[in-house]
């Protein structure tokens, strides 16, 4: 299942903005690397996911948003935009 992308569809429909995703942690030999992951909206962050590659930390950190995602961000506003 593709949760980034459900994630970003329901971010995208709610407040017309998208979710930032950051590496937070790279540990490991290059052949065996855990990556961990943060998925940010607005000034909050919606999750965190391990995996033995970016994309599935990925994965893992917006399954981890979706779980909270209605919890979380239940009466906000649209997330002010991240500062560049």
């Amino acid at each position: 299942k593709d949760f980034k992308g459900e994630l970003q569809e329901k971010t995208q429909k709610r407040f017309r903005a998208l979710p930032r995703y950051s590496v937070v942690r790279e540990e490991g030999p290059p052949h065996s690397k855990s990556f961990a992951v943060q998925v940010n909206f607005g000034s909050k962050t919606l999750g965190t996911g391990v995996g033995p590659s970016k994309k599935e930390a990925e994965q893992a950190a917006a399954r981890e948003a979706l779980d909270q995602f209605d919890t979380l961000l239940a009466n906000d506003e649209p997330p002010s935009p991240p500062e560049r």
